[in-house]
């Protein structure tokens, strides 16, 4: 059976995007009536692949309705890190920034959506809220300490991505 021009189009596009992004993508057909594609991609800051220096994270979830590429595709983040509302908030606004404004109606904006992402969630690594321990606000922009994103200047739980001072930690620990 052959596939149209848009459904061509769009199997391009998700091939690329499987070729860019080999680990973390997940591409579903949906069999319904609509047939809508997702495709989900877990985004992490590029720390060089350094993950104790990653302090957020987020899978980008793109659904693309049945008039993609004509108009832009559903977005939504899941399964945050790291992130609160008002950052979440920021990264949905980098992605509608960029698809409204880089993108001509009908152009392919899945690899300049995922980039996006990426880019966002770079500038936005750092520790978020205060430190449990000493309740001081664990990142200032303002703070020259603050720039010091080495795992020596925080320590960051594994799976659920509370951070601390690394000093703070390691007086309760000693304690």
């Amino acid at each position: 059976r052959a596939m149209s021009g848009r459904a061509e189009a769009i199997q391009e596009e998700l091939e690329a995007l499987e070729s860019m992004y080999p680990e973390g993508l997940r591409v579903t057909h949906g069999h319904d009536a609509r047939a809508q594609t997702t495709v989900a991609l877990d985004v992490a800051p590029r720390t060089l692949d350094d993950e104790t220096r990653q302090y957020v994270r987020v899978t980008l979830r793109i659904v693309l309705d049945d008039d993609y590429p004509a108009a832009a595709p559903s977005l939504s983040l899941t399964d945050a890190k790291g992130l609160d509302d008002a950052r979440i908030a920021t990264v949905m606004g980098r992605l509608r920034d960029a698809a409204d404004e880089h993108a001509a109606p009908g152009d392919p904006v899945l690899a300049l959506l995922c980039e996006t992402a990426f880019e966002t969630l770079t500038e936005l690594n750092h520790p978020d809220g205060d430190c449990a321990f000493c309740l001081e606000p664990m990142w200032r922009a303002d703070h020259p300490s603050s720039r010091d994103h080495s795992a020596e200047a925080f320590t960051k739980l594994a799976k659920c991505y509370h951070c601390f001072h690394a000093s703070c930690f390691a007086r309760w620990y000693r304690w």
